[in-house]
């Protein structure tokens, strides 16, 4: 008698689970997977909505190249969104002007400052009220990077956390997603195959965390 009773448990169990509905994704969450693939490390934190959509507004752009030097018709709109001087480096205008367009699309508020320079937008980030992270790179290891992190590399090379808050030349990508061995999925603006912080194109790369000098990251906003 209890062998039946534990059969007949069991098939409910199994009958629940089939007939149960699926779980509904939001196209955020679908995009954070459309981008990550199989290779994204798991992640204790999740990214923010605006984050998210913020990638997927830069990768409507990958392959976007100069028709003249540091110029075309969208890097131009993304320099006076920026309000920077036309044909000036792009990296952060390209950041910069695609959060505006995410906010025009979406309706979320762009948290980001209006700015085309890398180490302004850092040092604004760790500024007290920004609403943004600053997530600083550590002395040994890597941190964990989630989807919509902004990478800000100093020329020349990597230098540390005394360099948050000073004004310095330097080039921006962001994160599409973290693989197992730390680096990198990036997206970047005036760029090249390799890896120039003054390139002709929007393209991806693979980066590795330590080559940055820290890493905006845009909360949830609650």
């Amino acid at each position: 008698m209890r062998q039946y009773l534990v059969i007949l448990l069991l098939s409910l169990c199994s009958l629940a689970a089939y007939s149960s509905p699926p779980l509904s994704v939001s196209p955020a969450k679908a995009a954070v997977a459309s981008v990550s693939q199989s290779h994204r490390v798991a992640q204790s934190v999740q990214p923010s909505q605006f984050a998210v959509e913020l990638v997927t507004t830069m990768r409507r752009y990958i392959g976007e190249r100069e028709t003249s030097v540091n110029s075309s018709t969208n890097i131009d709109r993304w320099a006076k969104l920026a309000g920077v001087p036309l044909r000036s480096y792009w990296c952060a205008t390209f950041t910069y002007g695609t959060a505006e367009e995410t906010e025009q699309t979406t309706g979320i508020e762009n948290p980001l400052p209006r700015t085309g320079s890398v180490s302004r937008m850092l040092a604004y980030s760790a500024s007290y009220g920004s609403g943004l992270s600053v997530i600083k790179v550590p002395k040994y290891g890597s941190p964990e990077l989630i989807t919509g992190d902004i990478g800000c590399m100093k020329s020349g090379r990597r230098y540390g956390d005394s360099d948050i808050g000073s004004l310095w030349n330097g080039h921006q990508y962001t994160v599409q997603y973290q693989r197992s061995d730390s680096e990198v999925r990036s997206i970047e603006g005036n760029t090249n195959t390799g890896g120039s912080r003054n390139g002709d194109k929007v393209a991806e790369r693979w980066r590795h965390p330590r080559d940055a000098v820290a890493y905006i990251r845009i909360p949830e906003r609650g």
